[in-house]
């Protein structure tokens, strides 16, 4: 069974400076160097975070980039999943240096502009890797 993609994912470019879409992505298996007498099967879960950024709060750009920042000083999950992303927050999310350099992201092409809020998915750049040249 294949499981069809619903959202483009993207990688930030740095030749390029600007987020291209992925023309293949697969998932890494992460490498545990362990004995058997040590195995915790914790070492292979994926760690989720979902946020719902309410589009209609005060200065939504700012308080999107400082619940990123809370987020990520925690250690980058290797999901993040945002709710009411408007295009301004969306513009501010794929600006930023630490997004750019830590995720993956579902709708960074230009159409998403064009939606009043969307959904939004920030995928770990050390879990999954994409068909990119730099």
């Amino acid at each position: 069974m294949t499981l069809g993609i619903l959202h483009s994912i993207s990688y930030f470019s740095p030749a390029a400076q600007t987020w291209v879409p992925a023309t293949t992505h697969t998932t890494q298996q992460p490498v545990v160097a362990q004995s058997s007498a040590t195995a915790n099967p914790l070492e292979h879960r994926f760690d989720l975070v979902t946020w719902n950024i309410d589009y209609s709060s005060v200065q939504p750009s700012r308080r999107c980039l400082a619940l990123l920042k809370h987020v990520l000083d925690g250690g980058a999950p290797d999901i993040l999943c945002l709710q009411e992303v408007t295009p301004v927050v969306r513009a501010a999310i794929l600006g930023s240096a630490e997004i750019r350099a830590t995720f993956l992201a579902t709708d960074a092409g230009p159409e998403a502009q064009y939606r009043i809020f969307e959904n939004m998915t920030l995928l770990s750049r050390k879990r999954f890797a994409c068909g990119q040249d730099d």
